[in-house]
């Protein structure tokens, strides 16, 4: 009869050198990992650029804020132009708002009344009693 082996995962205990060395290998990956980390910080923010970058380019244009002039009651009575500064074209049109439709109103100093000197003469005025309350 030939000598049969069997393979099977077994248990064994490690020397004191074997895991110093175990010890420093995961400390080695330890530090890779931070440095992989910390590269990955400094591409993230370059990632987010270059995507904006290649949109600006494959559209041939940007998204920028500018301050329209609006026109009101024009191409007709109840509608808004609004109009961009830089090439004078037409943005849009749309019905005017109720916000539109009110007016701000600008006061002067002299309009403003201090309350405290308004109110200074009225100390003369004398709040009823409830007669519920007084007893």
């Amino acid at each position: 009869m030939r000598p049969q082996t069997i393979l099977r995962s077994l248990s064994r205990k490690l020397s004191e050198e074997q895991l110093i060395k175990i010890g420093s290998e995961m400390a080695d990956v330890i530090n890779k990992i931070e440095e992989i980390e910390v590269a990955k910080k400094r591409v993230t923010p370059l990632r987010e650029e270059l995507t904006l970058l290649g949109s600006k380019y494959a559209n041939g244009a940007e998204v920028v804020e500018m301050e329209c002039t609006v026109h009101y009651n024009t191409p007709e009575a109840g509608k808004k132009t609004i109009i961009r500064p830089d090439t004078g074209e037409t943005v849009e049109v749309v019905d005017i708002s109720k916000d539109d439709l009110q007016e701000d109103l600008e006061f002067s100093d002299a309009d403003v009344v201090d309350e405290t000197k308004q109110l200074e003469g009225h100390n003369d005025l004398a709040i009823p009693e409830n007669p519920r309350n007084a007893a």
